[in-house]
């Protein structure tokens, strides 16, 4: 006959298992952490918000830093820091870039991470980020990529992707960074050095606002005349000339080649007055005066 044991019920501690659960958690939560990317952005700008969008993921760790909290960004060490400055400007239309300078430089004090450089700069920036950090030491940490597009929705769905680096070795590392965690991958990139880059985005914008103020002007010289349609006129120019790649040769090496009369002195000082139709469209009105800066009246 078989002895029945009765098993006593036995007590478990709820509270030590709590802790004990916790304790795991939190033990699991330190080793993701540790794993995890750590990615930073300087500024509160349109720049930084887009940044936030294109990058979002659950398997970074991301941290938005004020400028004045550059000691903790540094102290924090991410692996990549985007700088989305919105930089002022003084009164003679100069990029103030004084704070730039001295982030770039507390940044480049960490060993480790890379730096992208979101914010607009000039030229003369430029220059001077190189004398600030040293030429070896910008070419190894440092990718010059600004936003063709200046608003969250327009960076967003841009189709291109401008990447300043002489190193070829710190840009497969930026592309693999956006490869992994970014819907920047399908973008079209435009890769060159710091300097192509920079003049790259000032060439965009500079075209972009001389085109705006040449249709605004000839959208009021063509009021003068209630005949006239103009957006007959627009839709025209568009489809006539703006695909012509000829004139964005620069007059000194056009003029030559198209009348090899002009001589190479005179050719240096043409813009665009030695084709006589644009005299007539200056003759007419005086309401084109973004022409003025296209021609030399010396020539005429």
């Amino acid at each position: 006959m078989s002895e029945v044991i009765e098993i006593p019920d036995i007590q478990f501690d709820e509270g030590l298992i709590a802790e004990s659960t916790q304790q795991q958690e939190n033990i699991e939560q330190a080793q993701m952490e540790t794993a995890r990317f750590r990615f930073a952005m300087i500024g509160q700008s349109y720049l930084t918000d887009a940044m936030r969008y294109m990058h979002a993921n659950e398997f970074w760790e991301t941290k938005v830093f004020e400028p004045e909290q550059i000691d903790d960004l540094v102290e924090w060490n991410p692996g990549l820091t985007y700088v989305c400055l919105d930089l002022p400007f003084t009164k003679n239309e100069l990029q103030d870039d004084t704070y730039l300078l001295d982030i770039v430089k507390k940044l480049n004090t960490n060993p480790t991470g890379g730096i992208c450089i979101k914010t607009t700069i000039s030229s003369e920036t430029l220059e001077r980020l190189y004398g600030a950090i040293g030429v070896d030491r910008y070419n190894s940490r440092i990718i010059y990529s600004p936003e063709i597009e200046n608003t969250v929705d327009g960076i967003i769905n841009s189709e291109h992707l401008l990447i300043g680096s002489f190193n070829d070795k710190l840009i497969n590392q930026h592309m693999e960074f956006i490869s992994k965690g970014s819907f920047f991958s399908g973008k079209k990139l435009i890769i060159s050095g710091p300097f192509d880059i920079c003049f790259t985005k000032l060439a965009v914008s500079g075209y972009r606002a001389v085109k705006q103020g040449f249709f605004t002007e000839l959208y009021k010289f063509s009021k003068d005349y209630a005949q006239c349609d103009f957006n007959f006129v627009r839709n025209n120019l568009e489809s006539i000339d703006f695909d012509n790649k000829k004139y964005s040769i620069p007059t000194v090496l056009r003029a030559p080649i198209d009348d090899p009369e002009i001589s190479p002195k005179l050719a240096k000082s043409l813009l665009g007055e030695y084709q006589n139709d644009v005299r007539c469209l200056v003759g007419s009105t005086d309401k084109m005066s973004i022409l003025d800066a296209a021609l030399n009246q010396k020539n005429i």
